[in-house]
Parts: structure tokens; C-alpha cells; sequence
């Protein structure tokens, strides 16, 4: 009898769309211009009582848990009887027509007679010509909209009310309750948004059309929030997003049902009253697109009504999440997994049904996709298989009710085990047994797959409490592989419980005793992770509804946050319900951020648990009676920060520090289990007092304000404005500057006398050009090379004499270069290197020797790059850093050997950079600092150390800064000056190799990048010239308390 069914469906559609056609034509045909508006209201008013009575015999009709028999057919008698009644109004309306029809026949003149078949063929032409027309293409958007929107309210949200078992035995009836109210809220809908109102421009039918669209939305939030996600799909006693009472639940249900039918009242007499009075001749075929897209986007609706979980279906209709399915992106990720062997981290993307691996040793690209079609996978574990090749992936498949073993190559998972309703956690121990979290029953399963058994090891079957041998709504599962003991987030009893193999009895060893969640560090809210140290048997806990990532050490009655913590959003400090968490082989923690789509990653300095920090290390820089953030140093990065365990002291720190790096105090905010820090009063960061590292309050960072003095003077300005210029200090003491830009590339030269601080103009180079090289031979001359000019690249270089202050061609380079770079060799010899010219980025690299003023090619890199480094090491050789090709920055790092003229790779930087600089210290190591990776500035630097050809993070900036320039002092520091952040930067720091702290210093009168920096013989920096962003600069300026015997790098 299915088929009767079906075809009963089938012709009621059919029968519906005709008689919603002709009431439109009806409806436009007996309205004007004045009544349109309340002729719409009342027939919608009107025709939704059809809605609020048959709901109401409905709810009071069936008193059952389920609809029978006994119940269906008193239905289906009520119901033939009211359409007899409606087919009886429609034919006497009928009637009257055919009788003033007839009458006008009688009166007029013969006309053509036309079939029923003719006006039918008429009409679908006109609805074809409209649909080509521009208003009617915008209007089939809403059309399809109300058919999303009719099937949700009517048919998925009725039978989530009908499938959620907490409602009771007589939730049948309640359908018909959620159909009366829905009905009220049409009836009130039409009459204030058609009759009241009376729209008569497009600005207020738009006003309620707004109005309608807010109203459905908050139908949507409220369904999400208080509906089990499978409630669509069949009867369940889960739980929702929010975990209402019964009653509580019931009356979101049905003020939401109130709300949808105000929300779907208000689009719809719009609609009615667009159709009506802007297709009034054509407005048979109007309805009848109307109807043909509404009840095609019904089709599509039913077709997925009973399959999806809700939130998918509240995506599709209401599209407010904001999802990705790139390779880049994710859609609420919930469990991530990391991968020693691979370095990988795994996520489960749920909202896009797959598994994505994401290489941690190259995080800037995307993620590849490992399993797919997998509806809604929440937890992962990965394994390695016997053969070590490669990993199988272990799925907890919620809506699935199983987990699913995929293996290397496969298309589809293997269920393993028995079922697991609402599967939430997965792991596996040494043996290969397979833990899996039983939310919906309240246990957790093991399944052996020596033996193909199952056995219940923690919790009871359908018997949710809070004992030590209950759980509610488990989540993930850790498995502590050396002991065997296993630990499961006892999520709705909001608690960690650890157990061991042999016994169902559980300890707490994160939460409280109570089964009450909290906001207090001694307590958790609804925790869906759960990671732990297997060494020092640390608890690292996802406390999900407090969205912040808690640290329980043993035995604690308290943990501390160290990710997380100041409240839901999007910031970098900031998680939307976190859902999972891992650690890599480095120790840096990874958050599931599910509802940011995305995967946080924080560096723990230290996992350890250690002796509390109580007393102030006699280094810090202590300041007395301040007040919060008052100015303590010459470093203007640096303020007071009250320390929590004295009266009236604080201590003089660097504000550079992520407020995400920082952790809550412990023990009534007193206590930092981090060791080298303090706890201070941070409020800019949160309202808690939060630890804060010790060495950011170090005299070296934060120098006493009583030394402050002014540390840069203005000097003589130079004849012309220039930048991406050449300084050299030649044998007389004096600085030549050579070419740059003005708007133009320019050819002139001038030459600064420390001694009188005056700048002479002298002859011009042979070729205007800008972003050349300079080298100082050791004869004394200059060597310009290549750079840009008005009519491209160029290859030609010239010497400078400072004996006759004269300029002379010399040989061309083989390839025209500008943004390369040059190195002087040890046997005079200058070595250039990439750079771009002739339309392309090069790798090339060539020679020139003084002595015959000629330039041969040597080996090319083994990458091509522009604005990178090179450094001459001390063994030689020349290192070469970074660059660019494009917009895509390098990480990666070569040496040239002059005795054999080849490249050998070495290790790359932490950091692709471009546009940075790099200095060889007297230790050898070579200091590289700042940067651009073309999305942001960069403030780190890091180290190089010759000997063993590796890299090292060294302390960072106080400032971003990229075309910056750094010089190196007789006294081993380094001074880096000015650059480009957002803006250009007057800003300049200090960097201590002893230390490797920067200090900031006073800053220069001009903010500039594009500069030069050189150190005078008197002890003296000169800075010249620059762009401050917007023009080109004349300005130069000295800094005058560098009184050692410094030299310029």
C-alpha cells in the first residue's frame, strides 16, 4: 500500500499548486493599487485559521505515544470533511463566475472563443517571458528561500518535537501544538504585516521583509541550541547543544513555533503583495513560477529532511555558518591527533565528512585529505601498522554509531566492534585493543580484536550519575600506553576520570567532586578533551563551555589555564567552543577550535610541574609605589606591573609579550607554576593575574628611566631627496652616497664630511639608478653594480675614485641584476649574487677582480632569489639568506666556497623572510633579524652557527620591521634601525649577543625605511635619507653616544 501513498501525495501537490495559482489570480485580480496590501493580509490571516484549527484537533486528538489506527482514521474523516466543505465554497464561486460570464456574453459583441487548452498554453508562455525578465530572476531567490524555510518549520522541526524522547509519552501530540502556534503567529502576521501596516513603497515592504528574516533566524539559533542533532533522523534521547529540562526545552520549542509562523507571515503577504501588484495582468503565470520554484526547493528540502543532522539542515537553510572546504580550510574540526613518526597532525573536519593531515614541517601549506564521506567523525587515533608504512586511522563516527578502521589505500572504513551510540572517543592501547566512548550510554567499550569481543570498562549501561562508577556523556579517551591506566572526559559530569584496566572504579583527577560545572580554576564546564603527560602524569584538559585549555597537576585540587580563558571569540587569546588537544614532539600544544574552523597552536614553555615561584629574581628591574602601566625605562616598551605578593611593588617589564602566552596565577592568584615567572596584575590581558616571565624585566630590556637621554641629532641635510640609495665610508673618513630614487632614478653623488657635517654634491654616476650594490675595494675605490633605471635593469658597473672624486666605467656584468647583492672576498674579489633582471628572477652569480676590471661567471645558486643577504663567514666562505621569488618568500639558506666556486645547501631558517638583514657577530654566528613574508612583518630573528650549520630562535624585536637596515659594533651589538611595519618606523634597538636581549634605544627624528646606516670613525652613526612611506627623503641624522670603536657590517 505504499504506493497509495505516494500517489495520495502526489495529487495533493498537484491539487495544491493549482489552487495556490488561482487564489493568487484571484486574489490580484479583485485588488488594486490601495487594497492589494490588506486584500493580502486577510487571505493570509484567513487561510492560516485553516492551519490553527486542524493543529488543534490534532493536539487534541492524540493522547498516545504513538499514532494508530484508532487515531489516524478519526484524522482522516475530520479532514475529508473540511475539504468537502472548502471544494463546495470553491465551486460556488465558480459558479458565479460562469453567471457573470455568461451575462457578459450576452451584452458584447461575439469575440473569439478560446479552449481551456489554449488559455493553459497562453499562460505557460507568458511565465516564460517573465522568467527571463530582471524583477521576476531576483524574486525566484525568496521563492526558493520560503520552499527551504516552509519544509524545515512544518516537517523536520515537527518531527524533532515528535522524535525527542525527554518530551514524554504524548510528544506525538505535541506536533499539533507546534502547528497551532505556528498558526497564531501567521494569523497575528497577516493581519499586522498585510492589513496594519499597508505597505505602499519598496523601501517598507523591504522593512518587513528584514523583519521576517530576524524573526526566522532566531528560530533557527533556538532549534539549534535545543534539539538533539539526530532528532531529524529518528527518536533520541541524546542530548542538545544546551542541555535544557524538559520543560524548559518544550517552551523554547513552542515560542520558537510562534515565532517562525510571525517570521514566515511577514515574507510571504510581501511576496503576495509584490506578485499582485507588479504582475497584475500576468498574474496567473506569477503564481505559477511562485509555486514551481517554492515547491522544486520543497522537493530538494524533503529529499534530505529525514537524513541530515539538524545543525547541516539549519546550514543549508538559514547559511550562517561560515565554513571552508579547501585544502586550507576547515568546517568545525573536532578531534586532531598527532603523528610522531610523520610529524603530522591529523584533523577531523566534520563539518566537510573527512579526515585531513596537515605536515607540520611545512605548515604554510594546505592539508590532504585522508578520509572522506565520513558523517559527522569526531574523535580520531592513529596507529601504525606492523609494516611501518603507513598509519591507520581509527574514527568515533557519531551519527554512524560505530567506529571505523581505515587502512592504507582504502576507499571506505571497516566497522570494528560493536555498536557505540553517539560514538564520542577513540583510543588504542599497546595490544591493539580499541577504546571507544558510548555517549548516549554512558560508558566506555573495549573491544579485543584477538578475540572480536567487547566488554564494557568504565561506566554503566544507560545508568548516567556521578559516582565513581558513572559517567555521563563520555568524551575523548587517553590511553596512558606504559601503564595501561586510561583516562575518559566525563563530559556532562564535568570531570576527568582516571581508571585503571581491571577496575570500573574511577578517581577525579581534573574537576570537582561535585558534578556542577564552574567557571573557577577548580573547576571545569562540559570537557570534551583530555591529554596527558605520560612522564610527569600532567592533565591537560579541553574545558569546552569555559572555551580555555586547564592544566591539572597530580593531585591538585586546582588547575591553571595556559591557553584560552578570556572568554568566546576569534582573537588569537580567544577559542569558540575547543573541542580536542594534542602536543607535538616540541612540546607546542594544539587546540581543536571548532567553531573558528580552525586549529590553534600555542608554545608551552614548560610542561613540567616545578616548585612555585614566589620571591623576585634580584635581576629584575624592581619599580616602587607605581601605579599599573607607568613609564619606568628608557625602553618605551617597557611599563610597571604590580606584583601580586607585595604591597606597593612591581616590576619594570616588556609589554611584548602575547597576552595568548600567558597562564592564570595559581593559589588564590599568588602562585606561578611556570618557573622563572611572576605573577603580576596584567589587566589589559585579563582581569586575573596572569604569570609573566621574569627575563622581560631584565635591566638590559627595561634600562632605568634616570638614564634616559637623547640619543639621535639632526645633521647637515643632503642636496637630494633619495631612497634604496648606496652609502660607503671611504679611506678619507668621509661617506660617499651614490644614486637611488627620487620619482625617478637618479645619477647624482654627494659626499658627508663628519667633521664639518656638510654635504658637497661631485660628479654624477654614468647611469642614474637605484637599488644597486656598493663595495668597498680594498684599493680604496667603490664598485657600483647594476640596479634599476627609467629603462629597465641594468648590467653595467662604474668605480668611484676618492683620490680624484671621479667616476669611471668599468666592465659589465654578464646579466642585468638590480636587488641583488655583493660581497668582497678575501682575495679582493666581489662576488654578486640573484637578484631580477631581464623579466625573471635569477640564480646566477658572477666575479669581478679588480685587477683586470672584469667579470666571469661563477657557480649559480641552487635556488633563485631577490632581496636576500649574504654574509662573509670567517673560514670564507659567503652564507646567503632568504629572498623571494614572486610574492613567495624563502626559508632556505646556501653557502658559496670561493676556492671551488659551488653552492652547497645548508639548513633552512625557521622563517621565510625577505627584505631583512643579516650580521656577522665576533663570535661567527650571523645574526638575521626582521623580514617580510609578503603577508606580515616579522620581528624574530635568529642565529647561524657556521660550525655546525644550524639554526637557533634568538630573543625577537621589540618591533616588526622589514627594509630596515643593522649595523655591527666594535662591542659586538648590533643596531637595527628604522623599516617598514605598517608604516615607516623611527624606532631603534640594540641586540646583546651576550643576552640575546634587544633594548630598545632613543628613537630617530624621521621615521624611515629605504635608508642607510653607517658608523663613523669618530664613533658617530649616520643615517641618510629613506622613504617615510610616501616621498623620499633629504634628511640624514646622527646618533651620538656610540663612543666605542665600532665598524659598519
Amino acid at each position: 500500500m505504499i504506493w497509495s501513498f505516494y500517489l495520495t501525495s502526489v495529487l495533493l501537490g498537484v491539487g495544491a499548486a493549482i489552487l495556490w495559482t488561482a487564489e493568487g489570480a484571484y486574489l490580484a485580480a479583485n485588488s488594486d493599487e490601495h487594497t492589494t496590501s490588506r486584500n493580502t493580509g486577510v487571505f493570509w490571516a484567513l487561510f492560516q485559521c485553516s492551519l490553527l484549527g486542524g493543529n488543534l484537533y490534532v493536539y487534541l486528538s492524540l493522547k498516545a505515544d504513538a499514532i494508530t489506527r484508532t487515531t489516524r482514521y478519526p484524522l482522516f474523516f475530520v479532514f475529508s470533511v473540511v475539504c468537502a466543505i472548502g471544494l463546495v465554497i470553491y465551486a460556488c464561486i465558480i459558479w458565479r463566475w460562469l453567471i457573470e460570464r455568461r451575462g457578459q456574453k450576452l451584452q458584447s459583441e461575439p469575440i473569439e472563443q478560446k479552449t481551456a487548452l489554449s488559455d493553459v498554453i497562453e499562460t505557460f508562455k507568458i511565465a516564460l517571458r517573465l522568467l527571463k525578465s530582471r524583477n521576476m530572476l531576483l524574486l525566484l531567490i525568496p521563492f526558493a528561500y520560503t520552499g527551504f524555510s516552509q519544509t524545515f518549520f512544518q516537517t523536520v522541526y515537527a518531527t524533532c518535537i515528535g522524535h525527542t524522547i525527554k518530551y514524554g509519552r504524548t510528544r506525538k501530540r505535541l506536533i499539533g501544538l507546534h502547528g497551532v502556534l505556528v498558526g497564531i503567529g501567521e494569523i497575528i502576521g497577516g493581519g499586522l504585516f498585510g492589513f496594519i501596516t499597508k505597505p505602499k513603497t519598496s523601501s517598507q515592504c523591504a522593512l518587513v521583509i528584514l523583519i521576517g528574516f530576524f524573526l526566522q533566524s532566531i528560530f533557527y539559533y533556538s532549534a539549534w541550541i535545543n534539539f538533539p542533532a539526530d532528532a531529524p533522523a529518528n527518536e533520541t534521547n541524546a542530548e542538545s547543544y544546551f542541555q535544557f529540562s524538559s520543560s524548559t526545552s518544550q517552551v523554547i520549542a513552542f515560542v520558537g513555533s510562534f515565532i517562525v509562523g510571525l517570521g514566515d507571515s511577514a515574507l510571504n503577504t510581501q511576496l503576495f503583495t509584490v506578485l499582485a501588484s507588479q504582475f497584475k495582468h500576468s498574474s496567473a503565470s506569477a503564481f505559477a513560477l511562485f509555486q514551481l520554484v517554492q515547491g522544486i526547493a520543497s522537493a530538494i528540502a524533503y529529499s534530505y529532511a529525514g537524513s541530515l543532522d539538524l545543525q547541516y539542515q539549519l546550514i543549508t537553510v538559514a547559511g550562517t555558518a561560515a565554513v571552508g572546504n579547501s585544502s586550507r580550510e576547515l568546517a568545525l574540526p573536532h578531534g586532531i591527533f598527532f603523528h610522531r613518526k610523520s610529524n603530522t597532525l591529523y584533523v577531523a573536519d566534520l563539518g566537510n565528512t573527512r579526515v585531513q593531515i596537515f605536515s607540520l614541517n611545512q605548515p604554510s601549506t594546505g592539508g590532504t585529505t585522508a578520509v572522506f564521506k565520513v558523517v559527522e567523525p569526531n574523535k580520531i587515533y592513529v596507529d601504525d601498522d606492523d609494516d611501518n608504512t603507513e598509519p591507520t586511522i581509527y574514527i568515533a563516527v557519531f551519527v554512524g554509531n560505530r567506529v571505523e578502521k581505515w587502512t592504507k589505500g582504502a576507499t571506505h572504513g571497516v566497522q570494528i566492534g560493536d555498536e557505540c551510540r553517539s560514538c564520542s572517543g577513540i583510543s588504542v592501547d599497546r595490544e591493539k585493543n580499541v577504546y571507544m566512548s558510548e555517549s548516549d550510554r554512558h560508558r566506555v567499550l573495549k573491544w579485543s580484536p584477538r578475540t572480536n569481543t567487547t566488554i564494557i570498562v568504565a561506566g554503566k549501561t544507560d545508568d548516567r550519575g556521578s559516582s565513581s562508577e558513572q559517567l555521563s556523556n563520555p568524551e575523548a579517551i587517553y590511553i596512558d600506553q606504559s601503564s595501561g591506566i586510561f583516562y575518559v572526559a566525563d563530559s556532562h559530569n564535568n570531570r576527568i576520570q582516571k581508571l585503571t584496566k581491571d577496575s570500573l572504579d574511577a578517581v577525579t583527577v581534573a574537576g570537582s567532586k561535585t558534578d556542577s560545572p564552574g567557571t573557577d580554576v577548580g573547576s571545569l564546564a562540559d570537557p570534551t578533551g583530555v591529554w596527558v603527560d605520560e612522564e610527569t602524569k600532567v592533565v591537560y584538559v579541553a574545558d569546552t563551555l569555559n572555551n580555555r585549555v586547564e592544566r591539572w597537576l597530580p593531585d591538585a585540587s586546582k588547575g591553571d589555564t595556559i591557553a584560552g580563558g578570556f572568554g568566546l571569540g576569534d582573537a588569537e587569546n580567544q577559542f569558540n567552543t575547543p573541542n580536542d588537544l594534542t602536543f607535538d614532539s616540541e612540546g607546542n600544544l594544539y587546540v581543536s577550535d571548532t567553531w573558528n574552523h580552525r586549529i590553534q597552536r600555542f608554545h608551552i614553555i614548560d610542561n613540567h610541574p616545578c616548585t612555585p615561584t614566589s620571591t623576585v629574581r634580584p635581576e629584575a628591574q624592581i619599580c616602587q609605589d607605581a601605579s599599573p602601566y607607568d613609564s619606568c625605562s628608557t625602553n618605551e616598551a617597557c611599563s610597571c606591573l604590580p606584583l601580586m605578593n607585595t604591597n606597593n611593588d612591581g616590576i619594570c617589564a616588556s609589554l611584548y609579550v602575547k597576552c595568548s602566552e600567558l597562564i592564570s596565577c595559581a593559589n588564590n592568584n599568588r602562585t606561578c607554576y611556570r618557573p622563572g615567572h611572576l605573577c603580576v596584575n596584567h589587566s589589559r590581558c585579563h582581569s586575573t593575574a596572569l604569570c609573566y616571565p621574569a627575563n622581560m624585566a631584565l635591566p638590559a630590556l627595561c634600562p632605568p628611566i634616570s638614564l634616559m637621554k637623547k640619543k639621535w641629532s639632526k645633521t647637515g641635510c643632503m642636496n637630494h631627496t633619495r631612497r634604496s640609495h648606496t652609502t660607503s665610508v671611504l679611506i678619507n673618513e668621509k661617506v660617499l652616497v651614490a644614486g637611488g630614487f627620487d620619482n625617478v632614478a637618479i645619477s647624482n653623488a654627494e659626499l658627508y664630511d663628519p667633521s664639518t657635517e656638510i654635504w658637497t654634491t661631485i660628479d654624477s654616476m654614468n647611469d642614474a639608478r637605484g637599488e644597486h650594490t656598493a663595495s668597498i675595494l680594498m684599493n680604496g675605490k667603490v664598485l657600483i653594480t647594476g640596479g634599476l633605471a627609467t629603462r629597465g635593469f641594468l648590467n653595467s658597473s662604474e668605480l668611484y675614485d676618492p683620490s680624484t672624486e671621479t667616476w669611471t666605467t668599468t666592465g659589465s656584468m654578464t646579466n642585468a641584476r638590480g636587488e641583488h647583492i655583493t660581497s668582497v672576498l678575501a682575495d679582493g674579489k666581489v662576488l654578486v649574487t640573484g637578484g631580477y633582471g631581464d623579466s625573471h628572477w635569477l640564480n646566477s652569480a658572477e666575479l669581478y677582480d679588480p685587477s683586470t676590471e672584469t667579470w666571469t661567471t661563477t657557480g649559480s645558486m641552487n635556488n633563485t632569489r631577490s632581496e636576500h643577504t649574504s654574509s662573509v663567514l670567517a673560514n670564507g666562505n659567503v652564507l646567503v639568506t632568504g629572498g623571494h621569488v614572486s610574492i613567495d618568500s624563502l626559508a632556505s639558506a646556501e653557502v658559496y666556497d670561493p676556492s671551488t666556486e659551488t653552492w652547497t645547501a645548508t639548513s633552512s631558517m625557521n622563517s621565510a623572510r625577505s627584505e631583512h638583514t643579516a650580521s656577522v657577530l665576533m663570535n661567527g654566528k650571523v645574526l638575521v633579524a626582521g623580514g617580510s613574508n609578503y603577508s606580515h612583518s616579522l620581528n624574530s630573528a635568529e642565529l647561524y652557527d657556521p660550525s655546525t650549520q644550524t639554526w637557533t630562535i634568538t630573543g625577537s624585536m621589540n618591533h616588526a620591521r622589514w627594509k630596515h637596515t643593522a649595523s655591527v659594533l666594535r662591542n659586538g651589538k648590533v643596531l637595527v634601525t628604522g623599516g617598514f611595519d605598517h608604516n615607516a618606523l623611527n624606532s631603534a634597538e640594540l641586540y646583546d649577543p651576550s643576552t640575546e636581549l634587544w633594548t630598545t634605544i632613543g628613537s630617530m627624528n624621521d621615521a624611515r625605511g629605504e635608508h642607510t646606516a653607517s658608523v663613523l670613525t669618530n664613533g658617530k652613526m649616520l643615517v641618510t635619507g629613506g622613504s617615510n612611506g610616501g616621498m623620499a627623503l633629504n634628511s640624514a641624522e646622527l646618533h651620538k653616544l656610540i663612543t666605542l670603536d665600532d665598524r659598519h657590517h
